[in-house]
């Protein structure tokens, strides 16, 4: 009898750290790079979801077109630096600021309040409220609340996700109210031309990656980590999964004897 094997596969649907750009006292850059570098993404994902959920400083993974190998990660977990930070930003003093979070959604909701945790550490306190998962995004879209976790879902078309959660007139709309709003939806729209060459396009998701890290809307935390458990002769499990979603597909499975 051939013995099992645990296959752990990220994918593209990522628990999501939002911050509203558009109103004060979020419109303000330094305060949002404050609030990224004060947040521990490796201690959520390994401590408070035990790697069920990979960590990562992009909203793609690795094996996406849409990812950049070489982009550096800006907001690297650095206590002494947010603080600094949130000083520059005109908040030597700390800042009270507002989330909100949808009930019963998991990991968001967690996540959310391991984040509360990690500002305050930096002086930035943050009030939780708790709302049914649409109306929460409805009052953060409507700019009752300065940050939300949310569970981005993968889309097949890389481009999609970017204008769902990204763009001005996305659902999420991060960018909305923010003059590199407009220069994002060009960037993104650029990736979109069917003549570009393979390395035309990398640069082209690059830019797009780039102006995300450079204007701070907000952070991906993990992607969630599904797990499989197949005979060992059981090949290509590795690329079975949909990287975009939670689907898996039995066609690209074969075995070898054993």
């Amino acid at each position: 009898m051939t013995a099992n094997k645990l296959y752990e596969i990220p994918t593209a649907s990522s628990a999501y750290f939002m911050l509203r750009g558009a109103k004060a006292p979020m419109d303000n850059l330094k305060l949002r790079q404050a609030i990224l570098t004060a947040v521990d993404r490796k201690a959520i994902s390994e401590g408070l979801l035990s790697g069920t959920c990979a960590s990562t400083i992009q909203a793609m993974p690795s094996n996406n077109p849409a990812y950049s190998p070489d982009l550096k990660d800006a907001y690297k977990f650095n206590v002494t630096k947010a603080k600094k930070l949130l000083a520059d930003a005109g908040y030597p003093n700390g800042i009270n600021l507002t989330m909100v979070l949808g009930q019963g959604t998991e990991p968001p909701f967690s996540i959310g309040n391991a984040v509360q945790a990690q500002l305050a550490k930096i002086g930035v306190n943050v009030s939780i409220t708790t709302a049914a998962p649409a109306q929460g995004l409805v009052d953060f879209n409507a700019g009752k609340y300065d940050m939300y976790v949310q569970s981005a879902t993968g889309q097949a078309a890389s481009a999609i996700w970017y204008q769902r959660v990204m763009q001005p007139d996305g659902l999420y709309h991060l960018s909305s109210g923010s003059p590199a709003g407009d220069q994002f939806t060009a960037a993104v729209n650029a990736t979109q031309d069917p003549n570009l060459k393979p390395a035309q396009n990398q640069s082209k998701w690059d830019t797009v990656n780039q102006m995300i890290m450079d204007n701070a809307w907000g952070a991906p935390i993990c992607f969630t980590v599904n797990g499989y458990s197949f005979p060992k002769n059981i090949k290509n499990v590795e690329n079975m999964g949909w990287t975009w979603g939670n689907i898996f597909d039995f066609r690209y499975l074969s075995a070898s004897k054993g």
